[in-house]
């Protein structure tokens, strides 16, 4: 489904460049739960954005399912990522002023999906993850694994079959954090294929196989 040949990335330092990538190269299958794991500074967030197309490869190429992520235009890459990915963030990056459903639909709204509709979708999303009560309250006014179910449900409205998760359970306490594992390992049961970037080892356990990363690095298996 996805594999990644030789990727490099660097970032400018001062005068001169930091290599944050070197030579990556992995595959994904799909419906796998992968988790990647490293120290801060190791590349981890960098190579999962990358997976997102929320930053770009200076070298090398991002195949999804043959196709060739890393020779699109801007705007091509902007669709992909829209109609293929559905993102997780440790901070949960919910809209304060809008209810837990509002926050859910909002990439249903992006794609212009009628109201009706919209409200279908959300609410059968919200009963699996178990926070369909939770709806007409606003973000404040739930639990922080509530939260990140909601951030979840937010993922998975527009059905995508990637799901990339940044450190999803940093901000949980460790019983709540094993949840939200669940619920994603459920998700890659179900056929999503899950990228966890993590540097907790009982987080990575969850997963069906780790990638460990070290200054840019892939480590051997």
């Amino acid at each position: 489904m996805i594999e990644l040949k030789n990727i490099k990335k660097s970032f400018a330092c001062g005068t001169g460049k930091v290599t944050v990538l070197d030579n990556i190269s992995l595959e994904i299958h799909s419906g796998e739960m992968v988790a990647i794991m490293g120290a801060s500074g190791s590349g981890k967030t960098t190579l999962l954005n990358i997976l997102g197309c929320l930053d770009y490869a200076d070298e090398g190429d991002y195949l999804y399912e043959d196709q060739n992520i890393s020779d699109m235009r801007v705007g091509a890459r902007e669709r992909f990522r829209k109609d293929t990915i559905g993102f997780v963030f440790q901070q949960f990056a919910l809209i304060e002023d809008e209810t837990v459903l509002e926050n859910i639909e909002l990439p249903l709204k992006a794609r212009f999906v009628p109201k009706k509709k919209r409200r279908q979708i959300t609410m059968s999303v919200a009963m699996k993850l178990g926070i369909e009560n939770h709806l007409k309250k606003k973000p404040s006014q739930i639990s922080g694994g509530q939260q990140q179910r909601c951030a979840i449900a937010r993922a998975l409205v527009t059905d995508n079959p990637l799901i990339l998760a940044d450190e999803p359970t940093g901000a949980l306490d460790k019983k709540t954090g094993e949840m939200i594992m669940n619920v994603l390992k459920n998700l890659s049961s179900e056929g999503k294929t899950v990228v966890v970037v993590t540097h907790d080892e009982s987080v990575a356990g969850v997963a069906d196989r780790i990638i460990r990363i070290e200054d840019g690095r892939l480590l051997p298996a």
